[in-house]
């Protein structure tokens, strides 16, 4: 199968064994609906500021990183998910939330109540826009690209009022990550 990742925006071949015997329903293990990809990526709603003690707050909405990317109903437009959340007032509504610090999808059920004591039924700012999609993860393409880790940096010796540094890095996370050694010109004093 050709499987396009539209967080990544790239193509892959994947080979795939339908098969009964895994454990589950189905011949795959997965759910596949068919929709249409053209402006997927601009339906999705930014949590921006969330107020303590609010809604969003007890639900553990995010700020700035959270995205609301969908409900059990169909968003299409900017005004659908707020038309949603005022027919849930004081019920609970199960959201699909992605957050871009852990990479990660999370089902997400908050209460909308305008009693709350802050401003709204959520108590959190949302984005809707250009300006608050999610934006492109950036992926490692070259060893180059890959992010130095933690090292330790000691002096080893003193000789003759130099001394010699050592930069050690972590357990080798990445190939091309070596230990680094630096002798320094100034004296001792």
């Amino acid at each position: 199968m050709t499987v396009y990742s539209s967080k990544s925006q790239d193509v892959r071949e994947v080979t795939i064994m339908p098969s009964h015997k895994w454990g589950g329903q189905g011949l795959l293990g997965v759910s596949i609906r068919f929709c249409s990809f053209e402006g997927a990526n601009e339906n999705v709603w930014h949590i921006l500021e969330v107020h303590p003690n609010s809604p969003a707050d007890l639900a553990s909405l995010r700020s700035n990183t959270d995205y609301i990317i969908g409900a059990d109903s169909v968003l299409h437009e900017s005004e659908d998910l707020f038309s949603l959340i005022e027919s849930h007032e004081g019920k609970p509504l199960k959201l699909y939330v992605y957050n871009t610090e852990t990479d990660n999808c999370r089902e997400v059920t908050i209460t909308p109540n305008n009693e709350w004591g802050g401003e709204g039924s959520l108590g959190c700012g949302i984005g809707f826009g250009y300006l608050h999609r999610i934006p492109k993860r950036q992926f490692p393409t070259e060893q180059n690209d890959i992010p130095m880790i933690p090292s330790t940096l000691t002096t080893t010796k003193s000789v003759d009022g130099f001394s010699e540094v050592s930069l050690t890095s972590s357990p080798n996370l990445a190939e091309g990550i070596a230990n680094i050694s630096l002798n320094t010109g100034n004296k001792k004093k």
